[in-house]
């Protein structure tokens, strides 16, 4: 159990941290000034830092496994999207690797 938690840990680091080392890339993909970007990064650690309550709530009242199974689907379009991609540095961090 101790293993799954720290994979889950792991996965979760990795999607938090990817975006900010795809910065370059994203800006010049998209033609972002670096406020925008910015502001694109804020945007989603406050997505994420508004679940972790609600996610909190549910794991006090799930099963550990059952909350583990309801997370790896949600994390399935980040693997998905990281295997379409062709660098090489866009697909290592979402695949966890």
């Amino acid at each position: 159990m101790l293993a799954l938690l720290a994979a889950l840990a792991s996965a979760a680091y990795i999607c938090r941290a990817a975006p900010a080392a795809l910065g370059p890339q994203l800006r010049a993909d998209l033609g972002l000034s670096e406020t925008q970007l910015g502001f694109v990064f804020s945007a989603f650690l406050l997505g994420y830092t508004v679940m972790q309550a609600p996610t909190g709530w549910l794991a006090d009242r799930m099963r550990v496994r059952t909350m583990f199974g309801a997370i790896a689907p949600a994390k399935a379009p980040c693997h998905v999207d990281g295997a379409k991609q062709k660098q090489r540095q866009a697909r290592l961090p979402r695949l966890g690797l």
